[in-house]
């Protein structure tokens, strides 16, 4: 996890702009963790979002929207 949010870190750097990204469980806790401040493993220790469910990061928060 802490490999993987390294490189999500990078990824997020990048972006100028609000986006939408699509991924899997995993990267979608390394994206959580990186965007909330969280270490890898409190992140991990956080749950997955559910499959096809939608959380919205901003302003160092979450929400989330379930199926």
């Amino acid at each position: 996890l802490a490999d993987q949010q390294v490189t999500v870190g990078r990824f997020l750097r990048t972006l100028t702009r609000d986006s939408v990204i699509v991924c899997h469980g995993y990267t979608s806790r390394v994206l959580r963790a990186e965007v909330l401040g969280l270490s890898p493993m409190d992140a991990a220790a956080g749950g997955m979002i559910p499959n096809t469910g939608v959380a919205r990061f901003a302003n160092g928060r979450e929400e989330l929207f379930p199926e």
